[in-house]
């Protein structure tokens, strides 16, 4: 799971992370990937409270980054402070069951750098009891390189799709030097749709759980492995809950206005500058709004977007007339 809570936001809401479980708990789920930094200590006091399992994810990368200005630019001087903050402060909740090195990093194609066996080890400097792990990437390409080999446990993302296949644990199970070696899923499925709809046009997708990603799978597919492979541990479904980025599969839609995957450097330079004004002419509260809704809401298939922008001009021509002491009606 994510850390944001949808529309309340990234500040902690202990309740809503108790909803969120109990959500959860309801159809099954016994145990919870953080991703990708340090979770909330309230989710974990809830998780000892309420019986669910915890996986510790401490980082995104490493010294190979995969954003401009992200925790790369931090690790050589930060990354062993932060795991001694995170071990230490959460080595003492029973939910917790193993330590989670990081999610897809470069430095997984590269096992002969030790870079795995290095972070594991610091870990284990602080704590000796429970296993290790990450999250990685292509698991035919790093699931048998070496580098999973430098983890107590080896998590696998996507390994019954294009990344891995139907019969990939066979592989993985049966490959040299894993014979004392566990695995799971670390994340998996990924099946997008739109809740509730079930005859889809414009902008959505079945709720049949019938589309995925090109490089996931069906949660079917999932099962299905599981199933024929059980020395394999279980599977972290993504996503537990919707999350604030990446609405596949319309990541480069220009009907958000925050999607700049796919502009030029002139549409990117003109997308700011509308994002500016939207911020600057928006009420207090209202500017991730505007920027979710800001196009879509011309589109004739979304009568929903379009009502929310006219509340909210309305909103903020109310606001705009009380804050200069014009009576709202003359406006």
């Amino acid at each position: 799971m994510h850390h944001d809570l949808g529309a309340l936001g990234t500040a902690i809401n202990k309740s809503a992370i108790e909803r969120q479980i109990n959500i959860l708990k309801s159809f099954g789920t016994n145990a919870i990937r953080t991703s990708h930094n340090p979770p909330a200590p309230e989710l974990l006091e809830l998780a000892d409270k309420m019986g669910i399992l915890i996986l510790d994810e401490v980082f995104d990368c490493w010294a190979s980054g995969k954003n401009e200005n992200d925790y790369a630019v931090h690790y050589s001087e930060w990354h062993k402070k932060d795991i001694e903050a995170l071990v230490c402060r959460d080595r003492n909740h029973p939910s917790v069951i193993m330590w989670s090195l990081g999610n897809e990093v470069e430095e997984q194609y590269h096992p002969e750098k030790g870079v795995v066996a290095y972070l594991r080890d610091i870990v284990r400097l602080y704590d000796s009891t429970r296993p290790v792990t990450f999250g990685a990437s292509y698991p035919s390409k790093s699931a048998i390189n070496g580098t999973e080999l430098q983890v107590d446990v080896h998590g696998m993302n996507y390994p019954s799709g294009v990344y891995g296949g139907p019969d990939f644990y066979e592989t993985f199970l049966n490959y040299p030097g894993h014979e004392h070696l566990s695995g799971f899923a670390s994340e998996s499925s990924s099946t997008i749709s739109s809740r509730g709809v079930y005859f889809p046009k414009g902008y959505q997708i079945t709720s049949y759980d019938l589309k995925a990603p090109s490089w996931a799978s069906l949660a079917d597919a999932e099962f299905a492995a599981l199933d024929k492979y059980p020395a394999i541990c279980g599977e972290f479904v993504w996503t537990g809950f919707d999350y604030l980025g990446e609405p596949t599969p319309f990541n480069s839609d220009m009907s958000v206005l925050l999607n700049h995957a796919a502009l030029s450097e002139e549409e990117l330079a003109k997308a700011k500058e509308e994002l500016k004004r939207i911020e600057k002419d928006a009420p207090a509260g209202a500017g991730d709004l505007f920027y979710w809704t800001h196009q879509e809401a011309e589109r004739a298939f979304c009568p929903c977007c379009q009502s929310l922008l006219k509340r909210c001009s309305s909103t903020s021509s109310t606001m705009s007339a009380e804050t200069t002491d014009t009576p709202a009606k003359m406006r």
